[in-house]
């Protein structure tokens, strides 16, 4: 996904993202945009309802000491 790649580019993120791109995930579980910031160990560290603002996450995800 175009939007994923820019996103991942922008803010220098080196990590996996996941995209649920056809909303599959999202019909099944919640019927609303949630965004999920899993860490390695598969704890989810933040969540973020709706449409996020990109630099507000970046900046959790960097105060969770997850960014660099």
């Amino acid at each position: 996904m175009d939007t994923v790649k820019r996103f991942a580019d922008e803010f220098d993120i080196t990590y996996p993202l996941v995209s649920d791109g056809g909303s599959a995930i999202k019909k099944l579980y919640s019927g609303e945009r949630i965004n999920y910031l899993i860490d390695k160990t598969g704890t989810i560290r933040l969540i973020v309802r709706g449409v996020p603002d990109n630099r507000v996450i970046i900046d959790k995800i960097k105060a969770l000491g997850l960014h660099k």
